[in-house]
């Protein structure tokens, strides 16, 4: 089981694949940003949350919504 600093850390990963992969026709760096994104949605889809501190279940709220956003960008860049 993943705590939220490591799924925030793998997030933030995810974060910079995909800004690095924008606007660049490098199809490494595309499918590294694939790869962290496809992470990041597995962890945050397998963290337990029952018994969270609510602090800690809004950042992982924010984290869920800012990988939402990455892949839309993500794909968005894909079309270029």
């Amino acid at each position: 089981m993943s705590n939220v600093k490591e799924i925030l850390e793998i997030v933030g990963e995810a974060q910079k694949a995909v800004i690095e992969a924008q606007g660049v026709d490098d199809p490494e760096r595309f499918q590294n940003a694939q790869y962290k994104l496809a992470s990041a949605k597995q962890m945050l889809s397998e963290m337990n949350t029952q018994g969270m501190e609510e602090s800690s279940l809004i950042e992982i709220r924010r984290a869920e919504e800012l990988v939402r956003h990455l892949s839309e960008a993500h794909e968005a860049n894909r079309a270029y």
